[in-house]
């Protein structure tokens, strides 16, 4: 991933700004905002926090750190809270939602925007639902085991290149669908909907 630095470095304003009243944080978010910039520090981001390296060495931080620091103010910690927000800002948007339309055809189910007075794919004329209501029954219905069969059959035509690992820890810091509650699982499912 390329560094946006403009993007960086209103994390690291809106970092300070939280930080304000902490001068140990401040220093720590100093430090590590400086490190990332000039690549003495990178963060690699895993399913539950950060492998932060450094010319000192390679650090596990998620929410402690075992630098020899050994402080609740180490800069490792402030670098990967940094580098998480900025991904979480610079991630490419991939809109669930982006591929389909709001409204589908009520008798083919193909999407189409709203305004137009027949469907693309049938003829029918102005009979638009939208997705929950085409939708959502059936993925109201379906088990667990469906669920991700059909987002992991699914993922690839609706996002070509974009590996479904990837999304989801952009999106909810797991790497599979497993993790998961069902909530997430039906919303996945009706946001791709194809």
């Amino acid at each position: 991933m390329t560094l946006n630095i403009q993007k960086f470095e209103q994390i690291v304003s809106g970092a300070k700004a939280k930080a304000a009243n902490d001068p140990k944080w401040l220093r720590a978010i100093e430090k590590a905002s400086a490190a990332i910039l000039s690549g003495e520090m990178i963060v690699t981001t895993l399913a539950h926090g950060a492998l932060v390296t450094t010319t000192g060495g390679s650090y596990l931080a998620n929410g402690n750190c075992p630098c020899p620091a050994r402080t609740k103010h180490c800069y490792h910690r402030a670098g990967a809270r940094l580098w998480a927000l900025y991904e979480e800002m610079a991630t490419p948007a991939v809109t669930l939602a982006a591929e389909t339309a709001d409204v589908y055809c009520s008798c083919c189910g193909a999407p189409a925007p709203q305004e137009w007075d027949t469907c693309p794919s049938c003829g029918t004329e102005g009979e638009w639902m939208t997705e929950d209501e085409f939708f959502g029954d059936e993925v109201a219905e379906s088990s667990r085991e469906n669920l991700i069969a059909e987002i992991k059959n699914i993922w690839p035509r609706f996002a070509p290149g974009l590996p479904l690992a990837v999304e989801l820890m952009a999106r909810f810091r797991v790497n599979k669908l497993e993790m998961l509650d069902d909530g997430c699982l039906r919303a996945i499912r009706l946001a791709i909907a194809i």
